[in-house]
């Protein structure tokens, strides 16, 4: 009877032991995206429509895969491996000749999504209004570390883009978005 408790000790000591990982052996590297999107079809027509406050535009992206960056190959790790994210910058850049700045739009807001619904929309970016001259933004990415934590963990992405057209732009536009991270992860066995 004495025996019990030792016995019952014993097994909740090597059980938590057993289930925890040695943090030492994360390797730590940083992982910097660098996606290109394109906003198909924006009709400018919305501006001399007669129906009011239509203006406002919801673009999404294609799926994007953390994946497929090379850092995860190189580090011999994958994205459901990572342990710990500090998320740094988000910058957007247009990678179009037919428009040089963001004067087209106001109240630009970017939010990371989940195409499966694998993680809550985290917002990384927002400009209420881009100066009229500016064709590339950086700014402090905005989610916490243990959004992206699940963001990445759960490998596809893709980005939600809202803003309020204020002048006429091609139907098309191509820009970069890029965000920095510092990751530790664990390595494959």
């Amino acid at each position: 009877m004495r025996i019990a408790p030792y016995l019952f000790s014993f097994i909740l000591i090597t059980g938590i032991f057993s289930s925890c990982r040695n943090l030492d052996e994360l390797v730590s590297f940083n992982l910097e995206t660098n996606d290109s999107i394109r906003w198909i079809g924006i009709p400018d027509t919305v501006l001399i429509d007669t129906f009011l406050n239509n203006e406002g535009f919801i673009i999404t992206s294609e799926d994007f895969s953390f994946s497929d960056y090379p850092k995860f190959n190189t580090n011999k790790t994958t994205p459901g491996q990572v342990e710990d994210v500090q998320a740094f910058n988000f910058s957007i850049s247009l990678d179009d000749d037919s428009v040089t700045s963001f004067a087209f739009c106001r109240d630009l807001k970017i939010t990371l999504n989940s195409p499966t619904n694998a993680f809550p929309d985290i917002d990384i970016y927002e400009n209420p209004l881009p100066l009229p001259t500016e064709s590339s933004f950086t700014a402090e990415i905005m989610g916490t570390s243990s959004d992206f934590l699940a963001a990445i963990q759960k490998d596809k992405y893709r980005f939600k883009t809202q803003f309020i057209l204020q002048s006429e732009v091609p139907d098309t536009i191509k820009m970069n978005y890029s965000m920095s991270f510092r990751l530790k992860a664990h390595p494959n066995d």
